[in-house]
């Protein structure tokens, strides 16, 4: 199982999390994420001031709450040109971490996901 896989499993129990849509089967929890996400789109914060990126995530984030988990890709760069170290991507971790209510979790961007350039998120439903 990976960390993923863990994190997801662990969330689901410590929040008593019951997948309605899932067989008598055991499935893995990386694949009732999958069933569980109905929508997915990207805010891309590339060229943007730190205030304007989190106004903007603010407002995609708020626009985007709708009945069901909603998977984001946020899109803040690796840092590339800002001497190494991405102020965006910690602006951006500072606010989610400052507004856990709005979120299941998020996390890194895996490899061929955007790596660290990217952290994803899941809408709470409304």
């Amino acid at each position: 199982m990976d960390d993923f896989a863990k994190i997801l499993e662990e969330w689901e129990k410590n929040n008593n999390y019951i997948d309605k849509d899932s067989s008598s089967k055991k499935s893995s929890p990386q694949k009732n994420v999958k069933k569980r996400v109905q929508k997915e789109f990207k805010i891309d914060l590339h060229g943007m001031s730190v205030k304007e990126a989190i106004a903007h995530l603010k407002r995609e984030i708020l626009k985007a709450q709708t009945s069901t988990e909603i998977k984001v890709f946020i899109i803040h760069g690796a840092g590339n040109h800002s001497n190494g170290k991405s102020v965006l991507k910690e602006s951006v971790l500072k606010w989610l971490n400052e507004n856990k209510n709005l979120f299941n979790f998020y996390r890194a961007a895996k490899s061929g996901e955007g790596s660290s350039g990217v952290t994803i998120a899941y809408i709470k439903p409304k």
